[in-house]
């Protein structure tokens, strides 16, 4: 299927402008996260301060390693059409327009590090199972975390690495549209779907789930909260602790007050919820969107733009 001129700009400039945006913001993510430790500062604070550097949490690790996935899945996303090579060979006649400079292996190497960032999401997994260990199962940094640190890291990489190997040994990456990934032929086109969006909607369901879990346990812990505060003023009620008239006022009080603080922090966890796993969908909506398509017959040129 060809494209015009246009659409395959658009397609192509589209990706690069947001692949700067993400790998500026993850670059700046990364440099807070090492400040904050202490592992990097300007050598005036390091003189002026006597502290060591401080250990790297879980979370803090989870983020540094989505951020370098990220970093370098973003340089070849901005690559883009630029890595397939100029043979005249490629999948979409219009492909010219992407200026195409690189070779058969900048192609390979462009599908291997575009493979590599499915470990991306599978890290999202990993930092949402950090979550709901540390407020539902109680888990603590310098007890659990530290023995099972590893097993948030090992799959992502496992997973990601050795799609991108398999795909780089076998032959199996070839331009696609405005880059080099799985495509091209049959046998790439059911890779693509068992290797990378199989993975990605199952990340999607984990996350989920755990979210709502999360949530749950919040409610739970607010509803025994409200208990004990509540069978607290009877007992103060009974020994007499309070002048009738001011208790009947401030139990009204109070409870109206707890109540509403109640609501607004199950809201904000609510909300976070929502939004973590939003922009995790938003991020991916676009291929998931294209798959569909094409299970359809029926494929459009911005369902690959990424954000």
């Amino acid at each position: 299927m060809s494209y015009t001129d246009t659409q395959l700009r658009a397609a192509a400039w589209s990706n690069k402008v947001t692949a700067a945006i993400s790998f500026f913001s993850s670059s700046y993510l990364m440099y807070d996260i090492l400040k904050d430790r202490g592992l990097i500062c300007c050598c005036k604070r390091r003189q002026q301060s006597d502290t060591t550097p401080k250990l790297l949490t879980t979370m803090q690790k989870i983020l540094l390693g989505m951020c370098l996935l990220d970093l370098i899945a973003d340089i070849w996303f901005f690559v883009g059409g630029w890595a397939m090579p100029n043979d005249g060979e490629t999948l979409y006649s219009g492909v010219a327009t992407l200026s195409p400079r690189g070779t058969t292996a900048s192609c390979t190497a462009q599908g291997f590090f575009l493979m590599l960032g499915l470990a991306i999401p599978l890290y999202q997994v990993s930092l949402t199972s950090f979550y709901y260990l540390t407020v539902c199962k109680n888990w603590k940094e310098d007890r659990q975390f530290r023995r099972y640190q590893p097993l948030f890291h090992i799959p992502p990489w496992c997973w990601g690495l050795g799609c991108a190997l398999y795909g780089a040994i076998d032959d199996q990456f070839h331009p696609n549209l405005v880059w080099c990934f799985y495509g091209g032929t049959d046998i790439s086109t059911e890779l693509l779907f068992g290797l990378f969006y199989a993975p990605l909607w199952l990340s999607f369901l984990i996350s989920g789930i755990l979210l709502l879990l999360i949530w749950k346990k919040v409610r739970e812990q607010e509803a025994r909260i409200a208990k004990y505060t509540f069978v607290k003023r009877i007992s103060m009620r009974i020994t007499g602790k309070q002048n009738n008239d001011t208790e009947n006022n401030g139990n009204t009080n109070n409870r109206q007050v707890v109540t509403s603080t109640e609501r607004k922090y199950s809201q904000q966890i609510l909300f976070q919820a929502l939004f973590y796993a939003g922009s995790m969908i938003i991020t991916f909506i676009f291929p998931t969107g294209k798959k569909f398509h094409t299970l359809c017959n029926t494929v459009h040129i911005f369902c690959h733009l990424r954000l």
